[in-house]
């Protein structure tokens, strides 16, 4: 699944949706795949906008190696100066997002560090990673 996927061509490619996931009529909304309980795919204006990994029973690995629990150094080593560091808003450092963006296609990924300087929640997607709550 790509990002800019329709919802319907996403939910067949995930095998389909938990129930009541993708019930919603809002032009923003989250569905998860029945087989799958650490991931998240938001859905805007009827298209896959992000794809979030987060805590669950699913060994989530990205295309660089990283995953859940990898430490804020381990993300920095692998994308050094191309890595945008903010502060998270509620949380004292070691808590962070570190976000690195692919120029070309404008999508990016990101790496919710929390409190404890391990990676909590990855972000894929445009730039809706950015929004905390998902549609804002």
């Amino acid at each position: 699944m790509r990002i800019g996927t329709l919802e319907s061509v996403a939910i067949d490619a995930m095998g389909g949706a938990r129930p009541g996931a993708a019930a919603s009529r809002t032009d923003c909304h989250y569905v998860q795949p029945i087989a799958s309980d650490s991931i998240r795919v938001l859905i805007e204006a009827g298209k896959v906008s992000r794809i979030e990994a987060h805590g669950g029973t699913d060994h989530v690995i990205t295309d660089t190696g990283l995953s859940l629990g990898a430490t804020a150094a381990q993300v920095r080593a692998k994308y050094s100066a191309e890595l945008e560091e903010d502060p998270v808003a509620d949380a004292s450092a070691p808590a962070a997002y570190l976000t690195y963006w692919n120029r070309t296609d404008r999508q990016g990924i990101r790496f919710v560090v929390g409190s404890t300087g391990l990676v909590e929640t990855i972000l894929v997607g445009g730039p809706s990673i950015r929004n905390a709550q998902g549609c804002s």
